[in-house]
């Protein structure tokens, strides 16, 4: 669920690699949005990051998910856009009222996150500014337990 990414573990930093943005969004997720598709078991890390192709001469911004219990070499690619060189990512901290490089703040989300994208070096990026959920980050709790129902006096037995 992406209402648990905070509290299940989560690393937002800036990376550059050959004088290239190449930042990295990490999560751990369940099946459902945060790992793009709703047909997986156990817990997964994600991570939205740049991979490139040296043998084409390409690069895709994609999903890395990998199994929390599993081998972090053995992983699964989504790719989800062609031809993106580059990728950043900035966090708005209110309590700041700036953009920061990197989030570590379990105990709070950034309310906004910047990512630009780069479909070439030079260009100008692709920019999009999305606001986070304002959720309440609950950490280590397990789901609430619900008590059976008891059939009403009188109501047929299913």
């Amino acid at each position: 669920m992406i209402s648990r990414l905070a509290s299940r573990g989560q690393s937002w930093q800036a990376h550059l690699f050959n004088g290239v943005a190449a930042d990295e969004l990490q999560w751990r997720c369940t099946a459902g949005n945060g790992l793009f598709t709703a047909y997986a078991a156990g817990d997964y890390q994600a991570t939205l990051t740049v991979k490139s192709d040296p043998k084409n001469n390409t690069s895709d911004l994609g999903l890395r998910r990998v199994a929390v219990k599993g081998n972090p070499d053995e992983f699964n690619w989504l790719p989800l856009v062609s031809g993106i060189k580059a990728m950043e990512s900035r966090f708005f901290d209110p309590r700041l009222n700036t953009w920061v490089e990197k989030w570590t703040d379990l105990q709070a989300r950034p309310s906004l996150v910047r990512l630009r994208l780069w479909s070439q070096e030079g260009s100008d990026p692709y920019e999009v500014i999305f606001s986070v959920p304002r959720t309440a980050i609950i950490v280590n709790q397990p789901p609430p337990r619900v008590a059976p129902q008891q059939p009403r006096a009188g109501a047929p037995n299913r």
